[in-house]
């Protein structure tokens, strides 16, 4: 079975500026961002890596670019994109930040599924359809090796929570993923998804739970 390293861009100014963003191309790296994927890259160095894939967004992209140096170019994939925001797309304010996370909250609960967020954004069953799929595919396409997964946020925690065996969403809740986090990921006989590190903390106390 393959060894995942799921990665979130690296910064932009839409994170500093703290703007919704969801919607192709949107913005790249600034230059903070372009220093963590450098940073990780350089970590990654003598990482064997059989493939990189990557969100179709740009922010997503440049990382993904950044990392697969010496790797072939990284293969985009629709499925890693970011949670479309509706509504929400390219809102600054408090309220439209409320809006977002009281829904991301009922999703990581399994509250809501069918919601979607910003009004006409995706719902989280869509969201971790897509996710699924994307999982399943990697087992199928590869057999063994690291495969490492440029993504976002928002993607990354909710379809992590719902579908990874030995993750709970309190737990995912309480650890947001910072630009360039890494989260790496194995799979266990069945296939079942097993997460070994979340941006340096191990789920060891997390009990088993079953996917939605």
């Amino acid at each position: 079975m393959p060894h995942l390293l799921i990665v979130r861009h690296g910064e932009t100014w839409h994170n500093v500026q703290r703007v919704l963003s969801s919607q192709r191309p949107g913005p790249g790296l600034n230059a903070t961002g372009h220093e963590q994927a450098d940073r990780l890259a350089a970590l990654l160095r003598d990482t064997p890596i059989e493939a990189v894939y990557s969100s179709p967004l740009r922010r997503a992209l440049e990382t993904a670019r950044i990392l697969s140096q010496g790797r072939g170019a990284p293969r985009i994939a629709a499925e890693l994109s970011e949670v479309e925001v509706g509504d929400l797309e390219g809102q600054t304010s408090q309220g439209a930040f409320d809006a977002y996370h009281t829904t991301l909250e009922a999703w990581m609960k399994g509250l809501a599924l069918d919601s979607p967020l910003g009004g006409s954004g995706e719902t989280a069953r869509q969201v971790l359809d897509r996710g699924e799929g994307f999982l399943r595919r990697m087992t199928a396409s590869h057999h063994s090796g690291t495969i490492l997964i440029v993504t976002h946020s928002t993607f990354m925690r909710l379809t992590l929570a719902h579908l990874v065996v030995n993750l709970e969403s309190a737990w995912v809740s309480a650890r947001p993923v910072p630009n360039t986090g890494t989260v790496s990921l194995t799979y266990a006989p069945d296939g079942a998804p097993i997460c070994l590190d979340w941006c340096g903390d191990q789920p060891s106390d997390c009990g088993l739970r079953d996917a939605v």
